[in-house]
């Protein structure tokens, strides 16, 4: 499936470039399907660029009380970078001073995951918030943006990720706020720029 902002996406070859849908100004739209009701477009996920790093944001349409409970867990508003074997979190070594003086970069995902991969994330450089495990590599899921080949990472708080590194976040499945039972899932329905 090619991505809808063509080959801004692509290398100079025409191969299309890992990670290639992080870019500045993208929002990836999510259809929400809980156990009673779907709602289109519930949630997007917008890509703001800042020199050569990004920041994921969750947002809203139509949410005009600016107060929004997240969905997307610890994916929402994460700095990342791109390289070419991951998409890294970028986060604060020097945490506790009130400003950033220096930055870390650990894998957030991987471009060729291997399974039971532990993917640790971290807070103030070398504290461990939790641990991410991909528990499946290969697995075709169909979203409403169409039929994707992804790999599936599992989260602290039970929550689930469905990735294909040409494509981005396909699907985002969600426990509820205690963590204890299935909400429902996010699936991605179009990118925009």
């Amino acid at each position: 499936m090619a991505l809808l902002f063509g080959c801004a996406a692509c290398n100079k070859d025409g191969s299309h470039k890992p990670f290639g849908w992080v870019r500045g100004g993208n929002r990836l739209y999510y259809d929400f399907y809980g156990l009673q009701d779907t709602i289109r477009d519930c949630r997007y996920l917008e890509i703001n660029r800042d020199d050569d790093d990004y920041r994921i944001r969750e947002h809203a349409p139509n949410n005009s009380s600016g107060s929004l409970t997240p969905l997307f867990g610890e994916i929402n508003d994460i700095d990342v970078v791109v390289k070419s074997n991951a998409l890294y979190e970028q986060i604060c070594s020097s945490c506790g001073f009130g400003s950033c003086f220096s930055l870390t970069e650990n894998i957030y995902a991987p471009k060729s995951p291997f399974l039971y991969q532990e993917l640790p994330t971290y807070y103030c450089g070398s504290h461990i918030r939790g641990r991410n495990y991909v528990i499946n590599t290969d697995t075709t899921l169909t979203v409403p943006m169409g039929k994707f080949k992804v790999y599936i990472m599992q989260h602290p708080d039970g929550d689930k990720s469905y990735w294909n590194p040409r494509e981005g976040l396909i699907m985002y499945e969600v426990r509820n706020q205690y963590r204890t039972s299935f909400r429902g899932t996010l699936r991605l329905n179009r990118i925009t720029r």
